[in-house]
C-alpha cells in the first residue's frame, strides 16, 4: 500500500506549530518548544559563532563596539534569533533543561559549544528582550525613553514615570525602599506596585511615607509633587551611568543586555530616531565598555537604512552607529527554506530512498511541467535529495512565497497583525502540508494552497472581492483558486503573470495533462475577465478588488475617438524614426495612416499604413480589393502602401492605455484612499506597459503586412520594420521615377561639382563619346532648348523642381553637377540675376550648389560666337597685350580676355591713384580715356556681347592702349622720380628768383615751360641740367647773404656794448645775455638754404637791437631802484630809427620847394624826439 503525504514526515505534520516567534511569549511550554524545534542551519551558526565570539572576546578586552545589528527579509527568522541569543545569553532552564544544554545536541562544533558556554557563564547578567512597538509610550518615543522604561522595569520600578523611578533608585541606594513601601502598606492598605500607578491621586499616601521613613521633610516632597518632574532630564550619558552604576553594584562581571526586535520598522525614516539611537549606543560602549549590548532587528541592513535617509536630504551624521553596530547578522531566505525543511518537510527515512526513485521515474516530466516563461528564473528540483527535501512542495515556491509576504505588507493589503510580525512561512507550509496530507504520491500542492493561511491578516477589502467571486453563480470552484493566485502573485515583479506561468502555478500532480490544465486555465481567465475580477494588460492577467473592479468598468466604458488611435499609430510609425525614416536622402514624401495624412510640398511619392479602422479594410461581405492584386478602392498609385493583418492587437492596446490615461486625468483629484492611490498607480504602470506591447505589436504587425508599391503587391525581404519600409521606399523610387536610371554618376556633394568644373578632361563625366550620365545629360540640354525656344528663361530652382520629381527623381546635388557638366562643355551659360558668371569654378560651384542661390540662377543656351569675332579678339590679345599662347576655345578666350582687361584696369587705376598725390604729374588725360572704356568693356556680362564689343571697338583699344602707354611707362621708370624732385623745388626757385644771375633765370624759365607741358616726356632728360644751373646760383647768392648777416651782427652786438659801457652791471651779466640773443638768432637763420630767409634774418637785426636796447635799461633802472647805496650816472637813452616809415610823405616832391617843405617836417618831428632822448638811426 502507496503511503499518503502526511506518512512521509519525521514529525507529525498535525502537531501544533508556533509558526510566529513573538518575544513576549515566555511560559515555558512555549520557550521549551521554540528552544527544542530551533534549526540550527549554516548560515544562523556563522552568525551564532561571530556574535559569541565577539562578545566573549569583549569580557576579557574591553570595548565600546557592543551593537548587534540583525537584519532579513520577513520570515527569514530574525526574531527567533534574537530570542535564542536572550535564551543562550540568560542560560534559560526550561523543565529541567537549561539552553545550554539544548544547544549541545544542535552544535557539533566544539569550539564554538566553549565560546558559547565562556559567554554564558562568566558574570552575571540581566537580559532585557522586548519588541520595541509594544513598550513605546507614543509614536515617535526616543529610543533612549523606551530603554530607560523597560531598564526601570527590569529593576522593579515604576516604569511610566521617570522621577518616581529615580525616587525608587535613590531610596534604595539610602537603604529606606522597604521600608518606605512597608510605610505604603501600612497606610494605604495596599502594596506600593498598585499605588504608584496612582501617584497623582495617592499624594498625601506618598509624602506622609517618605516623612515615616525620614527620607526627606513634607515641605521637600510636596515641592517634588508639584513639579511632577518637569526639573526631570534623561539623557542618553544619564542612561549609560545608571546602567553603570547598576552593573557595579551587582558585582565586577555584571552584564546587562538589551534585545530590541522590530527597531528598524520603529525608526522607519526618522532620523532623530535613529540618530538617538546611535548616541545611546555610543554612550553604553563609551561608558561600560563591553559591559552593556544592544542587540536590534530590522528588515533592512544598517547601511541601507542609513541610505534611505540619505536620501532625503538628512544632514546627520551616523558614521558613529556603523562603528558601534559593528556585529552584523545577515538572514537569508536561504535560512528559511533550511528551517522549513528541516522542521517540517524532512522525511522518514524509509521513504527517502522511494522518493529519490520516483524523481528518476519522473524527471523529464517535471521539466517540462514546471517550466516558466517571459523572463522568470525558477527554481525546479535539482535531483533526486532536492526532491525528497522539498516534496510535496517545488522548490520555486520558497522564493515566491516569502515574496508575496514581503509584498502583501509593502503594498498595504495586510491588516494590523502582518504588520506586527504576525507571519510565518513556516505556517503556510505547515497548513498546506496538512491540507494534502491524504493525497496519494504524486499530488503537487498548488500555488493557491498558501493563500488560506494569508488570507487572516489580510484587509477586508481584498477579503471581500475573493469571497464575493466565490458567491458568484458565473464562476467555478477553480476560478476562485485561480483569483487567489493571481492576488497573491500580483505585485511580485520576478514573476510575469502570464498564461504559462499561472499554468505552472496550477499544477496539482507531477502527472497533471498540462493541455487539459491549460485549457481549463484559458476558459476560467476568461470567466474571471468578464467578471471584470481580473484585468488583462498585454500577455499579462492581474488581480483586482472590488473597488479596481468598478474602475476597470469605467475605464472600459470610456469612449476614444478612431482618430486618436490612428494619431497614435502614425506617430508611432512616422515620428519615433523606429518604423519609417524621417528622410530617405531628398526624396520627399507623403505620410498616411487610414485617413490621417501629412503632405510635404512637392512630393510624389506617398508611404502609406492602413489599419483595420480603416474604412477601405473591409472584412468579409464577399469583396476581393484585398484578395490580390487588383486594389480598385484603394488609391495605392505612387504609393508604398502596408496592409496590417486584420488580427493585429495594437488598435485594441493603444484603445486600453488611452482609456487609461483618460480615466486618470478625469478622476486623479478625487481618489484620496491610499489603496486607490496605489492602484491608480499601478493603471498608469498598465497604460506605459500597454504602450509598450502595442509598439512591438506595431512592429510586429509592419513585418506580417501585405506590401504594395505603386498598385502592385510585392514581397519584401527579411528585416526588421524599419529596412522592409526603406526596402520598399527603394522599390517604389525605381517604379515611379522610371528616368532615375539615366544618372548612372551620382555627385555626392559640392567637391565632385567643383570637380567638374576644375577637370580638363570631361569624357570622365559624360562629355563628348563618354556614356556616363549620357542620357541624364542629353534630357537636361532638350530641357533647356525647349524653353529657349519659346524665349522662357530657365531658373535653376525650376530646372531642379523638373528634375527632381517624377519621372527623374534625381538629387539635388546630381542635378548641379550635370549643369557644371553642360557648362563646362560650353552647351550653357549661367547669369545671377543680371550678371553673367565669369569662368571661376570655385564660385560658379557656390552658385549651382547652394540652395540660396537657386532662385536667381539663370540658364540660357550657348550660342555660337563668329570666327571673324573670335579672331579679332585674338588678334587684341596677340598686338595689344603681347600674349601669343592663345587658347582655341572660346570660352578659355573669353575668360582670358576678360582678365588681362581686369589685371590692365587694376594697374591703371593704381596709376590714375598717383594724381591724388601729385596732381601736376603728366599723362592724366592719356590713362583716364583708356581706363573707363576698359571698365566698360567689362561689365558685359553677357560673353557674346563681350566679345563682339571687343572686337567692334579693337582699333580704339589699340589707340588708347598705345596714347597711354607712354603714360604708364612714365610711372614705370626713373622720370617720375626726377619730375617729383624739381616738383618738389619749383616753388623755392620762384621764391628765390632775386637772387638768380642772368643765366639760372633763363635756366628757371626753361624748367616752367617743361613742367607744364602737356607731353613733357622727351625733355624730361634736360630737367637735371636745368636744376644744376639753379642750384648754382642760388649757393654763391647764398654764401654771400650768410656772410653779410654775420658781419651785421657783430656791428650790432658792437654797438649796444658801447650803448651800455656807463654800466658795470650790463658788463657782468647783462652782456652775455644779448650776445648769446645774437647768437641764437644768427644760428638759426645759418641753418635755412633758402635766400630769401637769410635776407629776412638780416633785416630783422635791427628789430632785435631795439628789443635788445630796451629790455637793458629796464634791467638796469630796476638794479638802480633795488640798490639805493649806488649812484646812478645820468644818460639820456637813444630813440632809435630803424623803418623807414618814419620819412614816409603822401606828397611827391616836385622842386626844391616841396623838398624844402618835406625837410622842415622831418626837422620837427626830430627836434621833438632831442627834448628828451638822443636820435639813433639804423
Amino acid at each position: 500500500m502507496e503511503p499518503k503525504i502526511q506518512d512521509l514526515f519525521i514529525n507529525d505534520i498535525t502537531r501544533e506549530i508556533n509558526g510566529v516567534i513573538k518575544v513576549d511569549q515566555e511560559d515555558d511550554q512555549n520557550v521549551f518548544t521554540e528552544l527544542d524545534e530551533y534549526v540550527v542551519t549554516k548560515e544562523s551558526l556563522k552568525y551564532i559563532d561571530t556574535f559569541f565570539q565577539r562578545y566573549a572576546s569583549a569580557l576579557d578586552s574591553p570595548t565600546d563596539k557592543t551593537g548587534v545589528w540583525i537584519s532579513g527579509d520577513f520570515g527569514s527568522g530574525k526574531s527567533h534569533f534574537l530570542k535564542i541569543l536572550s535564551y543562550l545569553l540568560e542560560n534559560r532552564k526550561v523543565f529541567g533543561k537549561s539552553a545550554l544544554e539544548f544547544f549541545q545536541s544542535k552544535i557539533s562544533d566544539s569550539d564554538i559549544l566553549t565560546t558559547i558556554e565562556k559567554s554564558v557563564r562568566t558574570g552575571t547578567k540581566d537580559v532585557i528582550l522586548f519588541n520595541i512597538d509594544s513598550k513605546s509610550g507614543e509614536t515617535g518615543e526616543r529610543i533612549v525613553d523606551i530603554l530607560m522604561r523597560v531598564f526601570n522595569e527590569k529593576r522593579g520600578y515604576f516604569p511610566d514615570v521617570f522621577w518616581i523611578a529615580e525616587l525608587e533608585e535613590r531610596l534604595e541606594e539610602k537603604g529606606l525602599y522597604q521600608k518606605f513601601k512597608d510605610a505604603i502598606a501600612e497606610i494605604s492598605g495596599e502594596p506600593w506596585e498598585e499605588v504608584r500607578t496612582r501617584y497623582s491621586f495617592e499624594q498625601d499616601v506618598i509624602i506622609e511615607a517618605l516623612d515615616r521613613c525620614l527620607f526627606q521633610s513634607k515641605e521637600s516632597s510636596e515641592r517634588m509633587f508639584e513639579s511632577d518632574g518637569q526639573n526631570y532630564i534623561l539623557t542618553p550619558e544619564k542612561f549609560a551611568q545608571k546602567v553603570k552604576t547598576y552593573c557595579e553594584a551587582r558585582g565586577r562581571d555584571h552584564q546587562v543586555v538589551f534585545l530590541i526586535d522590530e527597531i528598524g520598522q520603529y525608526i522607519g525614516d526618522n532620523s532623530q530616531l535613529m540618530l538617538n539611537l546611535q548616541t545611546v549606543a555610543e554612550e553604553l560602549g563609551t561608558i561600560l565598555k563591553g559591559k552593556a549590548w544592544i542587540i536590534v532587528t530590522s528588515q533592512a541592513d544598517i547601511e541601507t537604512a542609513l541610505k534611505a535617509m540619505k536620501g532625503k536630504e538628512v544632514k546627520q551624521d551616523f558614521s558613529k552607529i556603523q562603528a558601534r553596530f559593528d556585529t552584523r547578522v545577515s538572514l537569508s531566505s536561504a535560512n528559511v527554506d533550511e528551517v522549513i525543511k528541516k522542521r517540517i518537510l524532512k522525511k522518514k527515512e524509509e521513504y527517502t530512498e522511494m522518493l529519490s526513485l520516483f524523481y528518476e521515474e519522473k524527471k523529464t516530466i517535471l521539466k517540462n511541467l514546471i517550466s516558466f516563461s517571459g523572463g522568470a528564473e525558477m527554481k525546479n528540483y535539482r535531483d533526486g535529495d532536492d526532491f525528497t527535501s522539498v516534496y510535496p512542495f517545488v522548490p520555486y515556491q520558497f522564493i515566491v512565497l516569502q515574496k508575496v509576504f514581503e509584498k502583501i505588507r509593502t503594498t498595504g493589503f495586510t491588516g494590523k497583525h502582518l504588520a506586527k510580525g504576525e507571519r510565518s512561512m513556516l505556517n503556510a507550509y505547515k497548513e498546506a502540508a496538512e491540507r494534502y496530507g491524504s493525497s496519494d504520491l504524486g499530488t503537487l500542492v498548488p500555488f493557491y494552497s498558501f493563500y488560506d493561511t494569508i488570507e487572516s491578516f489580510l484587509d477586508p477589502i481584498i477579503k471581500r472581492t475573493i469571497t464575493q467571486a466565490g458567491d458568484n453563480e458565473h464562476l467555478e470552484e477553480f476560478d476562485c483558486l485561480l483569483l487567489k493566485t493571481l492576488f497573491m502573485i500580483r505585485h511580485v515583479q520576478e514573476l510575469p503573470k502570464n498564461l504559462d506561468n499561472i499554468i505552472v502555478l496550477s499544477l496539482s500532480s507531477v502527472d497533471e495533462d498540462k493541455l487539459q490544465l491549460r485549457e481549463r486555465v484559458i476558459a476560467s481567465l476568461n470567466r474571471l475577465e468578464r467578471e471584470t475580477l481580473i484585468s488583462k494588460s498585454g500577455d499579462n492577467f492581474y488581480f483586482l478588488t472590488n473597488e479596481e473592479q468598478e474602475i476597470n468598468r469605467e475605464i472600459k466604458q470610456i469612449d476614444i475617438d478612431r482618430h486618436l488611435i490612428v494619431q497614435e499609430i502614425f506617430d508611432q510609425v512616422f515620428t519615433s524614426n523606429s518604423i519609417c525614416q524621417k528622410s530617405y536622402g531628398e526624396y520627399k514624401f507623403n505620410k498616411s495612416v487610414d485617413d490621417k495624412v501629412s503632405s510635404s510640398s512637392d512630393a510624389d511619392l506617398t508611404i502609406r499604413f492602413l489599419t483595420p479602422l480603416a474604412d477601405e479594410y473591409v472584412r468579409g461581405s464577399g469583396q476581393q480589393s484585398l484578395g490580390g492584386e487588383n486594389l480598385s478602392n484603394i488609391d495605392s498609385k505612387d504609393t508604398l502602401l502596408f496592409i496590417f493583418p486584420e488580427e493585429s492587437g495594437f488598435v485594441g492596446q493603444i484603445q486600453g492605455y488611452l482609456q487609461i490615461e483618460k480615466f486618470l486625468k478625469q478622476t486623479r483629484s478625487n481618489r484620496n484612499d491610499e489603496l486607490m492611490k496605489k492602484y491608480l498607480i499601478e493603471k498608469q504602470q498598465e497604460a506605459a506597459s500597454l504602450k509598450e506591447s502595442s509598439i512591438s505589436a506595431i512592429h510586429e504587425g509592419v513585418k506580417d503586412a501585405r506590401v504594395f508599391v505603386d498598385g502592385i503587391e510585392v514581397s519584401l525581404s527579411s528585416g526588421s520594420p524599419k529596412e522592409l519600409v526603406r526596402d520598399g521606399f527603394e522599390r517604389l523610387i525605381k517604379a515611379v521615377y522610371h528616368k532615375s536610371h539615366y544618372v548612372n554618376q551620382e555627385f555626392a556633394s559640392d567637391s565632385d561639382v567643383l570637380r567638374v568644373l576644375k577637370s580638363a578632361d570631361l569624357t570622365q563625366f559624360g562629355v563628348s563619346t563618354s556614356e556616363v550620365n549620357h542620357l541624364a545629360l542629353q534630357e537636361m540640354h532638350d530641357y533647356i532648348s525647349v524653353k529657349d525656344e519659346k524665349k522662357v528663361p530657365v531658373v535653376m530652382s525650376e530646372l531642379i523642381s523638373h528634375f527632381s520629381r517624377k519621372p527623374y527623381g534625381w538629387k539635388v546635388m546630381t542635378i548641379s553637377g550635370l549643369l557644371a557638366m553642360l557648362y563646362k562643355g560650353d552647351d550653357i551659360r549661367l547669369r545671377y540675376q543680371r550678371a553673367y558668371l565669369a569662368h571661376n569654378p570655385e564660385d560658379i560651384a557656390r552658385y549651382i550648389t547652394r540652395k540660396e542661390n537657386f532662385d536667381k540662377i539663370v540658364i540660357e543656351l550657348k550660342k555660337k560666337t563668329s570666327a571673324e569675332i573670335i579672331q579679332n579678339v585674338k588678334a587684341l590679345l596677340r598686338d595689344v597685350y603681347d600674349i601669343s599662347a592663345l587658347p582655341e576655345k572660346e570660352q578659355e578666350i573669353s575668360d582670358l580676355i576678360r582678365s588681362t582687361l581686369d589685371e590692365k584696369k587694376g594697374e591703371l587705376a593704381a596709376d590714375l591713384a598717383r594724381y591724388s598725390e601729385e596732381p601736376r604729374y603728366p599723362g592724366r588725360k592719356r590713362i583716364e580715356p583708356y581706363l573707363t572704356m576698359i571698365k566698360e568693356i567689362l561689365s558685359i556680362s553677357d560673353p557674346t556681347a563681350f566679345l563682339e564689343k571687343l572686337s567692334e571697338d579693337k582699333d580704339t583699344l589699340a589707340d588708347m592702349a598705345h596714347e597711354a602707354g607712354v603714360a604708364v611707362q612714365f610711372f614705370e621708370g626713373n622720370q617720375k622720380d626726377i619730375f617729383k624732385r624739381v616738383l618738389d623745388k619749383i616753388d623755392g626757385y620762384h621764391r628765390n628768383s632775386q637772387f638768380l644771375d642772368d643765366s639760372a633765370q633763363e635756366s628757371l624759365q626753361e624748367l616752367d615751360r617743361i613742367i607744364k607741358a602737356d607731353n613733357p616726356y622727351s625733355d624730361i632728360k634736360k630737367l637735371p641740367q636745368l636744376e644744376s644751373v639753379i642750384e648754382g646760383s642760388l649757393a654763391v647768392s647764398r654764401e654771400r647773404l650768410q656772410e653779410e648777416l654775420k658781419n651785421s651782427a657783430d656791428q650790432f652786438k658792437q654797438k649796444i656794448d658801447r650803448k651800455f659801457s656807463y654800466s658795470d652791471e650790463y658788463k657782468e651779466s647783462i652782456a652775455p645775455l644779448v650776445r648769446e640773443t645774437f647768437d641764437g638768432s644768427v644760428s638759426r637763420a645759418l641753418n635755412s638754404n633758402d635766400c630769401s630767409h637769410l635776407k629776412l634774418a638780416a633785416s630783422n637785426l635791427s628789430n632785435l637791437y631795439i628789443r635788445a636796447c630796451k629790455t637793458t635799461e629796464e634791467k638796469i633802472k630796476k638794479i638802480i631802484e633795488n640798490e639805493p647805496d649806488i649812484n646812478p650816472v645820468p644818460v639820456r637813452s637813444n630813440h632809435v630809427i630803424n623803418s623807414t616809415d618814419f620819412f614816409r610823405t603822401n606828397t611827391v616832391i616836385e622842386n626844391e620847394e616841396d623838398l624844402e617843405r618835406y625837410l622842415a617836417g622831418i626837422r620837427v618831428k626830430l627836434r621833438e624826439i632831442l627834448k628828451d632822448k638822443n636820435i639813433e638811426v639804423i
